[in-house]
């Protein structure tokens, strides 16, 4: 179901605001990046956590650009590259608590 307002607000959106915060996320929950020693505990200790709540976060970001519209080719094929980049994020985060779910056999 779509719900046009008839609203409109002309927007400038940076891709690249989206897709560096999945990088930055991605890649410290994985410590693959330098990281203080209380940190890494942190990311270990909350790894269900974490992964959970990115899973909900993509969604919550694909939800908010979900009303975008992109005025050229250039700008779909960048929305759509944005969009893919959510759902390869979110498969991440479902694939890293499915891996948890293995190691414990109560859960998996």
């Amino acid at each position: 179901m779509t719900i046009d307002s008839g609203v409109k607000i002309l927007a400038t959106f940076d891709p690249g605001a989206v897709t560096s915060v999945l990088q930055l996320w991605r890649e410290a929950t994985d410590m693959k990046m330098p990281l203080r020693d209380d940190f890494k505990i942190h990311f270990m200790a909350n790894r269900r956590t974490l992964l959970e709540g990115y899973v909900k976060a993509a969604g919550a970001i694909r939800l908010a650009l979900s009303g975008l519209t992109a005025q050229d080719e250039a700008g779909k094929a960048e929305l759509a590259k944005v969009h893919a980049e959510l759902d390869a994020f979110s498969q991440w985060a479902k694939d890293g608590v499915q891996a948890l779910d293995d190691l414990d056999p109560k859960r998996g």
